[in-house]
């Protein structure tokens, strides 16, 4: 029982402290370090020749890694970033949603519009507000009607649906739309909607990203196509005149479609095809992009560009207390020439001023969704389409059909979605790897190495403390006495 006492109490006595010389503590820590060459530096027996010699070496090799930590500071602090790329591939069963597909004519208003005197009054109401893309036109010998110009309208309230009804018209430019094997009118597709874009007055099939837009299958056969008409002898002046045929942009269902600086150009007489590849890319937040983006009012999903076009209509409104038709705001359309004029030329200068939009605080999505395409064309439409053309579009001659027909397939070359991840160039595991390789390289040294270091240096600075005071007390005990 006292055997067991003793042990206790031996257990927490604290030791005398070790007041041996300190180069003599230094020559055994080097006898017991596992750290390679100290061993021979602090052995006494070994040539003062050579251990000079190893302690040049171990001093070289402990500055390189000195060297090697600060290098790998500089690259933790700006670490750089690299791209990996993980391709997913349906399972059988499984399908890809059908992209939205916004279509635009270059014929931004059209001729029949102007077959009815309520039309020329509101086209010379349009010419008034854009004198540079709608000039006065002599309406008598193009429509054959008599009109007193004088009377046209000063003032629309209701600019958009003006708008609306002298642009292009669903039902007479796109014939018929091919999906699921069935030919059927376009507007009767789910989903199909007029939207007012950039370009004018377009139409978007899938644009609330309807679920019954899913391929399972890839190729033509899977796709959607789109028979159309578009005869140049009806265009007349307009923002987009000088060019014929449709403006065509595949985008995200909740993206903003920006037709006129996105968009790809299918011409007349031409069969287009067009093979997507779904592309999905996701930043580093970081590195331009934030996760806590502000929320857009006219799209469900924010984007770097919808963002921008926002906030560019907020610059027009600010100026001109309006906005364009076609911009996003809870604002009031500009109905009259002078605001019309203003809003024009404010929005060109928004988008100009590069400090201006650096202030509208649009940092990049961290996940950006692109549909990759491969363009194939060819003539169209042959001798043998006549006949279901005739039923399409009657009275219509070989010679219109081959000037004026478009026919445009949309669909996925394939089934796999391509991710391209950004990540950090230099992760804290690369970091430990470098530095523990580095170490056991050149010193031969771990974590393991680097504690007893730390325990040599703490535990002989506590018994250098621990003597001077012992050696105080005892001069201070012979004094006394």
């Amino acid at each position: 029982m006292e055997t067991h006492k003793k042990q206790i109490s031996s257990f927490f006595t604290i030791p005398e402290p070790d007041s041996r010389p300190f180069k003599e503590k230094i020559s055994e820590f080097c006898s017991t370090s596992t750290m390679h060459g100290l061993k021979i530096v602090g052995c006494h027996t070994t040539h003062i020749v050579r251990r000079i010699l190893w302690l040049i070496a171990v001093t070289a090799c402990f500055l390189f890694i000195l060297t090697m930590l600060i290098v790998l500071m500089i690259k933790v602090h700006n670490p750089g970033t690299q791209t990996d790329i993980s391709i997913n591939t349906l399972e059988v069963g499984e399908g890809l949603q059908l992209p939205a597909i916004t279509i635009c004519s270059y014929n931004q208003y059209t001729l029949e519009y102007l077959k009815t005197a309520e039309g020329i009054r509101n086209w010379l109401f349009l010419s008034k507000l854009y004198p540079d893309i709608i000039p006065y036109t002599d309406f008598e010998n193009l429509t054959g009607l008599e009109f007193n110009v004088s009377s046209y309208r000063e003032n629309i309230s209701n600019v958009l649906e003006v708008i609306r009804d002298a642009s292009f018209n669903l039902t007479s430019s796109l014939k018929a739309c091919s999906w699921n094997g069935q030919i059927q009118q376009c507007s009767s597709l789910p989903g199909t909607r007029t939207v007012f874009t950039d370009f004018g007055v377009c139409y978007s099939i899938n644009y609330s990203n309807d679920s019954s837009y899913i391929i399972k299958v890839p190729g033509a056969r899977q796709g959607i196509m789109i028979f159309a008409f578009d005869s140049f002898e009806s265009y007349i002046f307009g923002e987009n005149f000088g060019s014929l045929g449709f403006r065509i942009l595949v985008h995200d269902p909740f993206e903003y479609p920006s037709v006129k600086q996105f968009g790809i150009s299918v011409q007349p007489s031409i069969d287009t095809t067009i093979a997507l590849k779904k592309n999905i890319y996701q930043f580093r937040e970081g590195n331009g992009c934030q996760k806590r983006v502000p929320q857009l009012i006219g799209y469900k999903r924010y984007t770097e560009n919808g963002c921008m076009a926002e906030c560019v209509a907020n610059c027009v409104y600010h100026k001109c207390s309006c906005k364009l038709f076609f911009q996003s705001g809870d604002y009031l359309i500009c109905n009259s020439p002078e605001s019309v004029q203003c809003a024009r030329r404010s929005e060109k200068l928004c988008w100009t001023r590069r400090d201006y939009l650096q202030s509208c605080n649009c940092p990049l999505e961290c996940e950006h969704i692109e549909y990759e395409n491969r363009i194939s064309i060819a003539n169209y439409p042959s001798l043998s389409y006549k006949n279901l053309f005739s039923v399409l579009i009657p009275n219509t001659s070989l010679s219109e059909l081959s000037r004026n027909a478009i026919k445009m397939t949309i669909y996925y070359e394939d089934l796999n979605v391509v991710t391209f991840i950004q990540s950090d160039s230099y992760t804290a595991e690369q970091i430990f790897g470098d530095i523990g390789g580095q170490m056991g390289l050149f010193l031969g040294a771990s974590v393991l190495t680097i504690a007893e270091f730390c325990d040599f240096i703490i535990f002989a600075l506590i018994d250098k403390i621990r003597c001077y005071f012992k050696s105080k007390k005892i001069v201070n005990i012979f004094q006394m006495s």
